[in-house]
């Protein structure tokens, strides 16, 4: 239950569960919110949120010849992004031989009703 404050009191008064804030020293008040703060956490933590982005449909099929290898290099090939609600066409390039990697090249996967792409990485040897 709050208490009204009369204008000329200068003594604040407020009820809370049976305890005046005037009573209680400022380290009882942090260590009530740490408690609170604590309480919290697993509630907080135990929350799931889980976004489906990507679009429905399959992206366009690129038909390309890749260029002639290059020595030192690998070629990522041109491929369709999904950027703002849309394909967008990357054109393709070379990408510098790294040692003891393996290059993976980018590909769609299609995930329950959604397509998902996984850019191109390169994957240390074993």
């Amino acid at each position: 239950m709050a208490v009204p404050l009369s204008k000329g009191s200068q003594r604040a008064s407020c009820v809370i569960t049976g305890f005046s804030m005037r009573r209680m020293t400022s380290w009882k008040v942090g260590l009530a919110g740490l408690a609170l703060w604590l309480g919290a956490a697993p509630i907080a933590s135990a929350a799931e949120v889980v976004v489906r982005t990507g679009p429905r449909e399959a992206p366009p099929e690129i038909r390309e010849e890749p260029p002639p290898a290059r020595r030192g290099y690998v070629w990522d090939g041109t491929h369709y992004e999904w950027r703002h609600g849309r394909y967008v066409r990357v054109r393709g390039h070379y990408v510098r031989e790294r040692r003891n990697a393996e290059w993976v090249p980018g590909h769609w996967e299609h995930r329950e009703d959604r397509y998902q792409y996984h850019r191109s990485e390169w994957h240390p040897r074993r």
